[in-house]
């Protein structure tokens, strides 16, 4: 996952969550046990093709940018789907990396100045590797 803005917060563990763009047709599932209960660890987020895009105990580099080697690795624990980013509480916007809610919006909206509104994927995660540390896990 690209994390060019951010990729610091990650590295430092204050940032444990992102929220990445939904797009048409995803949709979240998770498989059940016999009893209907839902098994977490076996959510994930698919694609109107079938693909998996995101699921819980899958791991992701961490890069700065587009075709650059990465920095890190996080695992995701958590998947929630966000209907409109700019209404979230502080617990939220603690879990972006940020202090002020102000700080938060003002990146969504450099990055997604066209539509700001938008379906997300707020992707919970830990850091289990770091190039800056040998081991973090």
């Amino acid at each position: 996952m690209i994390f060019q803005r951010t990729y610091p917060l990650v590295l430092s563990r204050r940032k444990t969550q992102t929220l990445r763009l939904a797009y048409p047709g995803d949709y979240l599932t998770s498989d059940r046990d016999t009893e209907g209960s839902v098994l977490l660890a076996t959510q994930r987020v698919v694609t109107a093709a079938g693909r998996v895009r995101w699921r819980i105990g899958g791991e992701y580099a961490v890069q700065p940018e587009r075709c650059h080697k990465a920095v890190g690795r996080i695992r995701c624990i958590g998947l929630t789907e966000i209907l409109n980013p700019l209404t979230v509480d502080d617990a939220f916007v603690d879990r972006e990396g940020f202090d002020e809610r102000a700080d938060y919006l003002r990146i969504w909206h450099e990055l997604h100045a066209r539509k700001p509104v938008q379906r997300a994927w707020a992707i919970r995660f830990e850091l289990v590797r770091s190039k800056q540390r040998r081991s973090v896990a």
